[in-house]
């Protein structure tokens, strides 16, 4: 199932204290001990979540990532990024 994966991560993050703080330390490495595509990496380590949203990931589980401010995510920046999404599907039904 799409996003599943991304989802457990995110969970990892909010209960395993030891895995949080090798994202926090070392993100590159955390990310390589779960079977993610290269996509879903690359989103990861870049604090992609639209692409990760896309994917099939919980908008919901996706905050917990800028809640402990993994992967570059603050509060603000996950916002914006999540926002571009409502932008671009507005785009979209406007267009058709």
């Amino acid at each position: 199932m799409k996003g599943y994966l991304i989802n457990k991560f995110c969970r990892r993050v909010l209960h395993d204290k030891d895995f949080r703080e090798l994202v926090l330390r070392d993100p590159s490495t955390a990310i390589s001990s779960m079977p993610f595509t290269r996509s879903e990496r690359d989103a990861l380590l870049n604090g992609d979540v639209a692409a990760l949203y896309h994917e099939g990931a919980s908008a919901f589980l996706l905050l917990i990532l800028c809640r402990f401010e993994v992967l570059g995510l603050t509060l603000p920046v996950f916002n914006g990024r999540m926002r571009a999404i409502s932008q671009d599907q507005s785009k979209s039904f406007q267009e058709q």
